[in-house]
């Protein structure tokens, strides 16, 4: 019969028995397999109710899972600050910020029971890496003494070095009527303090102040760059 309702729907008759009833529209709300994108074994379910409280999502396998992801490519994350001792991830920045760049690496001069003489000695540090000198120490194992070094740089390639090769300008290594003694404050005034990795660092004793000591080690402090 023509019961005066708007025609492309199908309509259900709705309300107690008995009472007052009246039709409703009944919408169709089908889907498909391929309409669910969440994640889980793929079930469009089949309680009546909307929206179906038993479908189950499929997998969506482009996305890393949250239990035991395997990453491929290069993933990124936050770079942790300096120090941080968490179980948050670690990048590849935060590493190398944590490694160990200071270090330091020395060279002796020995002439035993005689008194070191002036010139370029036949000692040398090779750099192990590009770094900067960051300060120096010099200390001899006999009685305090008194003496002045100038450290020499060369590449393998120019190696021996020379008085030439100066790097400390007239700002010298200085031992004076002492066992010991470190770089201060202005220490680096004229000094090349960049180092490349494979250079090598010599030593020349001065002539003034004359040698006092018959062995020295000069200890540089490097910084990695």
């Amino acid at each position: 019969p023509d019961l005066g309702l708007p025609l492309g729907n199908s309509y259900v008759l709705a309300g107690a028995t008995g009472g007052a009833r009246s039709w409703i529209a009944q919408k169709d709300f089908s889907v498909t397999a391929s309409d669910i994108k969440m994640d889980g074994t793929q079930d469009l379910g089949v309680l009546g109710t909307l929206p179906r409280a038993d479908h189950v999502h499929p997998s969506d396998t482009t996305r890393a899972p949250l239990f035991s992801p395997g990453l491929t490519g290069a993933p990124t994350a936050p770079t942790a600050t300096h120090g941080t001792d968490t179980t948050q991830l670690a990048t590849t920045a935060f590493v190398q910020a944590a490694l160990v760049k200071t270090g330091s690496i020395g060279v002796t001069v020995d002439n035993g029971s005689s008194v070191v003489t002036s010139g370029v000695k036949r000692a040398y540090m090779k750099i192990p890496y590009d770094c900067t000198i960051t300060g120096w120490s010099i200390v001899t194992g006999g009685s305090a003494g008194s003496v002045a070094v100038s450290l020499l740089k060369c590449t393998y390639v120019t190696f021996p070095p020379s008085s030439s090769n100066n790097i400390c300008g007239t700002n010298y290594v200085t031992l004076s009527a002492a066992q010991k003694n470190q770089s201060a404050a202005g220490w680096d005034t004229g000094w090349t303090t960049a180092l490349q990795a494979e250079d090598y660092l010599g030593i020349e004793i001065l002539l003034s102040p004359a040698a006092t000591v018959n062995n020295l080690n000069v200890i540089v402090d490097i910084l990695k760059t």
